[in-house]
C-alpha cells in the first residue's frame, strides 16, 4: 500500500469516527501526495466544516462538486451544491447561496434519482414555511412525506415533519404541531439521520421551543443537543447554537454574568459560519447590558 493509500486510509477511519481533526491532518497530509477523489474531498469538506474552518470547507465543497459532476455524480454533485448552497447562505452570501441551490434545482431535474428531486420539493416547502404561506408548506410537506415512505427515507421524512409540524403551530394547532415535531425526532435520537442533518433538525427543534416559549421543552433539548454533540471530536457549529440558546436560558433564569460570558463567546465562535447566531449573540449581549444598566454598552452591541 502506497504512502497515499495509507494516509487515505486512515482519513476516512477518522472521519467516519467523527475524529475530525485527525481526518483533515490525514486528509492534508494525502493531499500533498497527489490528486485525490471525489469521495475523498466530500469526507474532507466534512470534517472541515465540523472543526469550523468555513473558507476552507468553501473551498473544498465546490471543488468536491466539480469532481462529482465530472464522475457523471449527477445526484451527488447536486447534494453538493445544495450543502454549498446553505453555507453560504448561513454566512450571508445570500445571492450566492441561491444560485448554489438553483444549480442543485437544475442537476436534480436531469438526475434519474427520484427521491433527490423531493428534497427539492422540501427546499421549496422550507420557502413557502419562511414565506408564510402555510398551507402551501403543508401541501408540499404532506406529498414529500409520502415519497419519504415510499423510499424509506428517515431523513427526508423527519425533515417534512418538521417543516409541517411547524407549519401547524404557526396556524394554531399546537397539539397537531407537537406531536409531529416529537416524531420528526424519532429517528434523530434512534441514530438514523446524518450527523449534519441530524444536527440542524436538533437545531430546529430548540428553536420552535422557543418561539413558543416553551422553557421546559428548550432546556430538555437543549441539553439533549449538548449531549448528542460529545459524541464528536468537533461540532462548532452545533455547540455554538447551543451556547446561544444557553444564554437565552440563563438569562430569563436570572443568571446574567454567566449568560453575558458566554454571549461573549457566541459573538466570536462562528463569525464566518452563521451570521445570524453571531448577530443574535450580539443582540443577547445588548439585552443583558442593558439590563445591568450599561447603555452605551448595550448600544455598542446592538
Amino acid at each position: 500500500m502506497s504512502d497515499q493509500a495509507e494516509l487515505l486510509r486512515q482519513a476516512h477511519a477518522a472521519h467516519s469516527g467523527n475524529h475530525f481533526s485527525a481526518a483533515d491532518e490525514a486528509f492534508s497530509h494525502a493531499d500533498r501526495l497527489g490528486a485525490l477523489s471525489a469521495d475523498d474531498l466530500v469526507a474532507w469538506q466534512d470534517s472541515t466544516w465540523w472543526l469550523g474552518q468555513a473558507d476552507r470547507a468553501l473551498e473544498l465543497a465546490e471543488l468536491a462538486h466539480q469532481h462529482l459532476l465530472a464522475e457523471g455524480q449527477t445526484t451527488r454533485a447536486a447534494q453538493a451544491a445544495i450543502g454549498l448552497g446553505f453555507l453560504l447562505m448561513l454566512r450571508g452570501d445570500l445571492a450566492t447561496g441561491s444560485g448554489w441551490i438553483q444549480r442543485a434545482r437544475s442537476l436534480v431535474e436531469r438526475a434519474p434519482d427520484e427521491t433527490a428531486r423531493w428534497y427539492v420539493v422540501h427546499l421549496d416547502a422550507e420557502s413557502a414555511l419562511h414565506a408564510g404561506d402555510l398551507d402551501l408548506a403543508l401541501d408540499l410537506t404532506a406529498r414529500v412525506r409520502d415519497a419519504a415512505g415510499r423510499a424509506s427515507d428517515p431523513t427526508l421524512l423527519s425533515l417534512a415533519l418538521m417543516t409541517a409540524g411547524t407549519a401547524l403551530l404557526r396556524k394554531g394547532a399546537a397539539v397537531e404541531g407537537m406531536a409531529l415535531l416529537d416524531e420528526a425526532m424519532l429517528p434523530v435520537r434512534a441514530g438514523r439521520i446524518p450527523p449534519d442533518m441530524a444536527g440542524n433538525l436538533y437545531c430546529q427543534m430548540i428553536a420552535v421551543c422557543w418561539e413558543l416559549y416553551d422553557l421546559r421543552r428548550a432546556r430538555e433539548w437543549t441539553a439533549a443537543t449538548e449531549r448528542w454533540c460529545e459524541q464528536f471530536d468537533s461540532a462548532v457549529m452545533f455547540s455554538g447554537i447551543c451556547r446561544m440558546h444557553r444564554v437565552q436560558l440563563r438569562q430569563v433564569s436570572g443568571e446574567w454574568d454567566g449568560a453575558a460570558a458566554d454571549a461573549r463567546i457566541v459573538c466570536t465562535e462562528l463569525v464566518g459560519m452563521n451570521t445570524e447566531v453571531v448577530a443574535e449573540g450580539h443582540y443577547l449581549l445588548g439585552e443583558l447590558l442593558r439590563l445591568r444598566g450599561d447603555p452605551l454598552g448595550a448600544e455598542s452591541a446592538y
